[in-house]
């Protein structure tokens, strides 16, 4: 296979995947709205498995305000407009946008809501504002407690309150639960989550045959827009397929000539175009991983009861969900994933955004930086916002990381 194939291969399935996304519940959501369909509001962590299996359509209202506000070019209008409303100016540029879509009446109007405690302080504020917002007062809604602890304890407290949203589902859609359905669409994810694993270990090899947004791609693939579909699983193949071909021919990313290898352990800016491309060009730095395209140890769900299934996912939620698994734990588990990275994708350097919104995962910083001095990886922290890109200009950020290649010594 020569390389022209293979770059219109990657152009084809990012064309596919996009058709994957038009095709999703989230996709449709229009549509649904004008026929009268029930539609479920959720936080972005709950498991996309039984909406699959009950045919139902639902929206992660956070990543509404992704979607609709900063990949519709509306992000800083979005983040004005919330502020104008004297809303808490600390909370993440996202959550800012999801809270203006919702009180400015831009998100459909659910027939439930489904909410579980996460790591986000800025989520559980949006989660405040549902519960408040007079408009869907009317709306029935139900909120999980998550433990912090990831023990087999917390895991099956977890497990058995999800088990309690089957019948408030039933009631408030009307749609019908059936536990055969359940776990087909669960096994059907179980070969997907396994897919993704695989997928990251081509990506280790040296050159990089690919594109870290390929890995946070995957992600929603798998996680957001085909979860448990037949089509999301053949898609993800051939991705792998194609991946593994350029493993095979040792070819690194096309037009890079790979001189250092770092991972961005955190969300991918949204204006990720203005700053990697110029790392790539300038310095032949390539990103091999963020957040979201890292795949931590997700379990496989056990379908051998309601029971063993719900209490699988709550172990996805508590050690595989990026930033649940991370922030909503101790220190030793963000920092040990982030050497994790290091060490298994051979990182030269490490980059850490503080994002704005990422309180929780700056108080750690400082640990981290430790557990990189000892492995002797070079490692940096800089202020930003992933978002929103007015809080520091993708030009000072680039200015920021090519000084510190230049004072590690990696140019």
């Amino acid at each position: 296979m020569n390389m022209e194939n293979n770059i219109d291969i990657l152009k084809q399935l990012k064309t596919e995947f996009n058709g994957l996304s038009a095709d999703s519940y989230q996709g449709k959501l229009q549509d649904y709205v004008k026929s009268g369909t029930p539609i479920v509001a959720c936080t972005d962590d709950f498991f996309p498995e039984l909406f699959e299996a009950m045919d139902l359509p639902f929206y992660f209202v956070v990543r509404q305000g992704l979607e609709s506000a900063f990949h519709a070019g509306r992000g800083a209008e979005a983040v004005d407009g919330y502020d104008e409303f004297n809303g808490a100016s600390t909370l993440c540029s996202l959550q800012k946008a999801s809270a203006y879509l919702l009180v400015k009446d831009l998100l459909p109007k659910p027939s439930a809501i489904v909410m579980t405690s996460t790591s986000c302080d800025a989520q559980t504020a949006v989660n405040e504002l549902m519960s408040n917002y007079k408009p869907w007062a009317d709306v029935p809604r139900i909120s999980v407690d998550a433990s912090f602890e990831k023990d087999e304890a917390s895991m099956e407290y977890l497990g058995k309150q999800w088990i309690q949203i089957i019948p408030f589902l039933e009631k408030a859609t009307g749609h019908k639960f059936d536990l055969a359905r359940f776990k087909e669409v669960c096994e059907e994810s179980n070969k997907q989550t396994q897919m993704l694993f695989d997928f990251q270990e081509l990506r280790m090899a040296v050159p990089s045959p690919i594109r870290a947004e390929w890995g946070f791609i995957a992600y929603m693939g798998c996680r957001w827009s085909a979860c448990g579909k037949p089509e999301g699983t053949a898609w993800m193949q051939r991705l792998y397929d194609a991946t593994a071909q350029r493993v095979k021919e040792k070819k690194g990313i096309d037009g890079v000539t790979e001189k250092i290898r770092y991972t961005w352990f955190d969300i991918l800016p949204c204006w990720s175009d203005k700053l990697f491309p110029r790392l790539e060009q300038e310095y032949g730095a390539v990103n091999l991983m963020d957040l979201y395209g890292y795949c931590a140890p997700w379990p496989s769900i056990d379908t051998s009861s309601l029971e063993s299934i719900f209490t699988s996912l709550a172990k996805r939620f508590l050690i595989g969900n990026p930033m649940t698994r991370q922030i909503f734990a101790l220190s030793s588990v963000y920092g040990g994933d982030a050497v994790n990275i290091a060490k298994n994708f051979k990182c030269d350097a490490v980059i850490m955004p503080g994002h704005v919104g990422h309180k929780d995962g700056a108080a750690s910083h400082k640990i981290v930086k430790d557990m990189f001095r000892e492995i002797g990886i070079p490692f940096f922290v800089v202020g930003c916002d992933v978002f929103d890109e007015r809080y520091m200009d993708p030009d000072i950020v680039f200015q920021k990381i090519s000084a510190f290649f230049e004072t590690s010594g990696l140019t």
